[in-house]
């Protein structure tokens, strides 16, 4: 089961760390001072009169805290771009993803998104991607003060403008809670825009059986192989005490195959420890593995440097023997 049940209510906006200069903007003591403090790189600025305290590298935090500092930091950009705009700013496809929680698999990007009407002068530039479409009230919610695509219209807008590798695990993890007939309403609403057909047939491919956003990516590469669609999360007897079962997260069973996705986030991180120290996890894992290796089955693993490097996990695939019909072009080919 995911661990972190997600109702897609946006929190408040981050807006603690942001630093308001605009009202000294006028050549005061105080704006010379802001100046010097950027010019030092003890100040960063995100935008004309909005700044934020210079933040160490990423790196340099707990493995388990980067994600959500990163997304922190990707919001306030966001949350500078709104207080920045003289008009209402609407927030959509990647940065709806951050603020509604929803994941996005590769880093998240330097350019914050906002939708216009399809009528609107306004175009990308300067840190900021326009798109463009219909602003139906019905698809709006608000982000504090300012306004955020629904995750249903979120989805949907994802499914078009990303490929699938991306898309499916915002779709997959969407879907623990969200009617994919609603995000199918959405979509077949303007059949004919672009990407449409591609949309639908990665909302039909995705499952919120997935538990991970590695976990969805790896079975978007695993059909542009063209692997046998494995079965998620199926059950085995657990050989650990207190425990009546444990699951896989990719099996053939017909093959006597079972693929795991080991994410950092399995041994690291707190919620997913529950209460167990990494070591422990990692022993517990391997009574799991020797179990399943006593049914008969072989068992690979891979983590999420292979779903960046399709070539990786198609090596992984063919070492574990998941017989595959396509060649190794899985970022660049398209449904």
């Amino acid at each position: 089961m995911r661990v972190n049940s997600r109702v897609l209510t946006p929190s408040a906006p981050p807006l603690d760390r942001i630093i308001d200069g605009r009202s000294s903007l006028n050549g005061t003591a105080e704006s010379r001072a802001l100046s010097r403090r950027v010019a030092r790189g003890e100040t960063e600025r995100l935008r004309h009169g909005l700044f934020r305290d210079a933040l160490p590298p990423v790196t340099q935090l707990p493995w388990e805290h980067r994600p959500a500092e990163l997304r922190r930091r990707y919001l306030e950009k966001a949350a500078a771009v709104a207080l920045t705009r003289r008009s209402t700013v609407v927030f959509s496809h990647r940065t709806a993803l951050a603020i509604l929680g929803l994941p996005f698999l590769p880093p998240w990007p330097d350019e914050v998104d906002i939708l216009e009407e399809r009528d609107s002068p306004r175009r990308s530039k300067r840190g900021i991607r326009v798109h463009f479409g219909d602003l139906d009230a019905d698809d709006l919610m608000p982000w504090g003060e300012f306004w955020v695509t629904r995750p249903e219209r979120t989805l949907a807008d994802i499914a078009r403008s990303l490929m699938p590798v991306f898309a499916v695990p915002a779709l997959d993890a969407g879907l623990v809670e969200l009617s994919r007939d609603g995000i199918r309403a959405i979509l077949e609403r303007e059949p004919n825009v672009k990407n449409t057909q591609r949309a639908l047939a990665a909302l039909d491919f995705a499952d919120p059986r997935s538990e991970s956003p590695g976990e969805s990516g790896s079975r978007v590469l695993m059909h542009l192989f063209g692997a046998p669609p494995p079965e998620l999360q199926t059950r085995h007897p657990s050989p650990i005490r207190g425990r009546r079962y444990f699951r896989t997260d990719f099996e053939w069973p017909e093959l006597k195959k079972i693929g795991e996705f080991d994410g950092r986030e399995k041994f690291l991180k707190d919620e997913l420890l529950g209460g167990k120290s990494p070591g422990q996890a990692v022993y517990e894992e391997k009574l799991r593995e020797d179990a399943r290796r006593r049914e008969g089955n072989d068992v690979g693993r891979w983590g999420m440097h292979a779903v960046r490097r399709p070539a990786d996990l198609r090596t992984a695939l063919g070492a574990l023997g998941i017989p595959m019909t396509r060649g190794n072009r899985a970022l660049s080919v398209l449904w």
